[in-house]
């Protein structure tokens, strides 16, 4: 979250020519089947949404 609001990421990876895009998700097993397709390529969840999905 902080790297978010304070932009940190973004300014550290222009000069390589990449770019973020935040994406919000309902839950945790959304998520984790965007990692599993190649959507998206970092996330973070809770304990128990990588046992259901």
């Amino acid at each position: 979250m902080l790297l978010k609001a304070h932009g940190t990421l973004e300014k550290r990876l222009a000069p390589l020519g990449i770019t973020v895009k935040w994406t919000g998700f309902p839950a945790g097993p959304q998520l984790l089947e965007g990692l599993n397709v190649g959507a998206i390529d970092f996330g973070y969840v809770g304990e128990a949404p990588p046992v259901f999905a």
